[in-house]
């Protein structure tokens, strides 16, 4: 279940977006941080809130 008794977030999703977002700075090699900070996600989609890079 999830927080509260509301639908359960898309595990699925959550999985292809860290595999995603952990490939960003093996092909940008300029890349010295990466943070994203919330990303929230729900039962049907999930979105960056804020994100800041260092290069």
């Amino acid at each position: 279940f999830g927080y509260r008794g509301t639908k359960t977030v898309n595990l699925s999703l959550l999985r292809k977006t860290l595999v995603s977002v952990s490939k960003i700075p093996l092909k940008h090699k300029d890349i010295q941080e990466m943070d994203i900070n919330p990303f929230v996600i729900n039962h049907t989609n999930g979105f960056v809130v804020d994100a800041r890079m260092v290069i």
